[in-house]
């Protein structure tokens, strides 16, 4: 008998990121060569990834600083 693994989430795009935010994907990509706060990315090839869970968790923690 085998166990499958549970489906992993579907990790966020640029656009997806930028769509949460409301801001362009532009912005999105001059905030990280800016080095601005960003939740952490996962880097598949050339293209940045998010995952779901550290983006709601990014959201939170600059919820209680103010810098959202």
């Amino acid at each position: 008998m085998t166990v499958s693994a549970p489906p992993l989430p579907k990790l966020l795009t640029v656009n997806d990121l930028a769509q949460i935010f409301d801001v362009s994907r532009a912005t999105i990509y001059r905030w990280r060569s800016e080095g601005k706060p960003l939740p952490r990315a996962i880097q598949i090839g050339s293209c940045p990834r998010w995952h779901p869970d550290e983006v709601a968790r990014f959201v939170a923690e600059q919820e209680g600083t103010g810098d959202l």
